[in-house]
């Protein structure tokens, strides 16, 4: 990614752009989040009016970045310019094509920042594609001080989170053959981010109550294994996402399968129903080092996709066959397994 020649074409498209509004996909992650927070940030220092929007309420487990609750699920009616961060494909954003439809979102004022390696279906008058990043707001990152804007305390932590959501806290395989990534953080830090302080904000939202602990304890003696034990499951009913969701993602629970002895990959299944009727399947994947398959695996359905060793899946219908979709991926997971 050359930045210094595409920081021009976003100078460019920023001097004739006053009101501007950063895009999350349906599927808000931690890495989505800290980026539209970063961009709202170093816009705003431009004097632009920033307006954040996604199609969902921001989950629970992301309210410990300050501004979360600026991010709105009206699209403004007048925009000058559009920023779509962490993602680049129309299929995460199903309920914006219901609720205004693709017109909508004219192409020439689109800038894309993703840092995913598969192709994008979005078409934009920028695309700042880098996957030597290892998340968004690296690239903002990289863009902006392409720019030569100040990165100050307040940007630098968002940047951060990004990072560090991406990375799992520089645990994951994705940083491998990256160093630039390390030197980004030594900046911020001299930016003035805490990392300390970052990670108590962090720490402290996970906290969970006595109720939550419990059920995480029953759903640690509802993991399936297949494959050999090569593959861990769970499968979270409606009733559980609406009782349990705000406070505590039950799919998360699978990232403690990760110490099992032999497991590659993880999958956490998710049901949502409708007037009686299986409507939408989801799926989280997550491998461990050594198991590069998730977006592979997430790619058995056509709304899947997402980085190595995390990415997930949606499959949407009327009365779906749930166990027809699982067998689907377990059936995957395996071939994908037995071919490394």
């Amino acid at each position: 990614m050359n930045y210094p020649d595409v920081a021009k074409q976003v100078k460019t498209a920023l001097d004739g752009a006053k009101r501007i509004v950063v895009m999350q996909a349906g599927n808000p992650d931690g890495d989505s989040l800290s980026s539209a927070l970063a961009l709202e940030t170093l816009l705003g220092q431009m004097g632009k009016d920033v307006v954040l929007y996604c199609a969902i309420d921001m989950p629970t487990h992301l309210r410990y970045l300050d501004g979360w609750d600026r991010v709105q699920k009206d699209f403004p009616s007048q925009f000058d310019l559009a920023f779509v961060v962490d993602c680049g494909y129309w299929r995460l954003f199903g309920q914006f094509e219901k609720d205004y439809g693709r017109g909508r979102l004219p192409k020439d004022k689109l800038i894309i920042i993703n840092e995913h390696d598969l192709e994008q279906d979005m078409e934009c008058a920028i695309n700042v594609q880098d996957i030597q990043a290892v998340s968004s707001g690296q690239i903002i990152f990289e863009l902006f001080t392409a720019l030569d804007s100040k990165i100050d305390k307040s940007a630098a932590t968002f940047i951060a989170s990004s990072i560090m959501a991406d990375t799992l806290g520089f645990t994951s395989e994705v940083v491998v053959d990256k160093p630039r990534v390390f030197e980004v953080m030594a900046e911020l830090v001299r930016a003035g981010l805490n990392l300390g302080e970052l990670q108590d904000k962090r720490f402290e939202q996970m906290k969970i109550s006595a109720d939550t602990l419990k059920y995480r304890g029953e759903l640690l003696g509802r993991v399936e294994y297949f494959g050999e034990g090569r593959i861990a499951s769970i499968t979270i009913p409606y009733d559980e996402i609406r009782d349990h969701s705000q406070e505590f993602n039950p799919t998360v629970i699978l990232d403690e399968t990760r110490l099992v002895t032999g497991v590659a990959v993880a999958i956490g299944f998710k049901q949502y129903v409708k007037n009686g009727s299986l409507v939408r399947v989801t799926g989280r994947i997550r491998c461990n080092h050594g198991f590069s398959i998730a977006d592979e695996l997430a790619k058995t359905f056509p709304d899947g996709g997402g980085h190595v060793y995390a990415a997930g899946f949606k499959v949407e219908g009327t009365d779906l066959d749930f166990e027809d979709i699982k067998q689907k991926i377990i059936t995957r997971a395996v071939e994908l397994l037995d071919s490394k």
